[in-house]
């Protein structure tokens, strides 16, 4: 009599249990997969360039303009546009008086910038050229040193100097190009020769003896590539 009666509530039972999870796993399955793919929306051009650039001064002359040279330093990057005005975005600013920049190089902390008229500007860390300098045509900000290049290829430099990083080799000669790594430099000659001193601990200052003739050199932190 028991197992006779109970059939019908038990089948009744089981039903209503296959409908309640009948329902409930779409819910389950399609609540979790459509929050994890939200729909995508195509950022804009300008909405991209104002993120990437917001709280700079000249941000919407920069977003119209071709951008000409970009310099990333320790905690900044700074960029100059065709007409020629320089902007840097993370730890510095940027003077209002630059004027026309021809070249900037963002250090570790520091920034200097080359105006068309060969003036040199720098501030941050590490920023007092020498008042002898004359007009300059290249610099390379380092790790709070500074090399800069004269329009008569001669190069000097200045800043913290404990792995001789900033003391420039007597007979070095002409130099068409400088790059300053954290406490190593590189200078390539006119003659396309590559010289480079300081720190040496990884052998970024120990030139290759079979590397030839060099049109451009890059010092990094611990390393070089010509």
């Amino acid at each position: 009599m028991y197992e006779y009666e109970g059939r019908p509530v038990m089948r009744r039972i089981v039903m209503l249990l296959l409908m309640i999870v009948g329902l409930g796993v779409p819910l389950l399955l399609t609540s979790p997969i459509s929050m994890a793919v939200p729909p995508v929306e195509e950022p804009s051009a300008a909405g991209s360039t104002r993120a990437l650039m917001d709280g700079s001064p000249t941000m919407n002359d920069l977003s119209r303009t071709d951008l000409l040279q970009v310099s990333a330093g320790g905690s900044h990057t700074c960029v100059i546009n065709r007409a020629g005005q320089v902007t840097c975005w993370g730890a510095l600013s940027v003077p209002e008086d630059l004027g026309t920049v021809y070249q900037v190089s963002a250090g570790y902390y520091h920034t200097c910038a080359v105006t068309a008229e060969g003036v040199l500007h720098c501030y941050g860390k590490a920023t007092v050229p020498p008042s002898d300098l004359g007009a300059v045509s290249q610099v390379s900000s380092g790790w709070y040193y500074t090399c800069a290049l004269t329009v008569e290829g001669v190069l000097r430099c200045w800043g913290q100097n404990g792995w001789g990083q900033a003391t420039v080799p007597g007979e070095l000669g002409t130099v068409r190009q400088v790059s300053t790594g954290e406490s190593h430099t590189c200078a390539l000659t006119v003659e396309g020769a590559l010289r480079c001193w300081g720190q040496n601990e990884a052998g970024q200052a120990t030139v290759p003896n079979d590397l030839g003739t060099v049109s451009q050199v890059s010092a990094g932190g611990n390393h070089t590539c010509a």
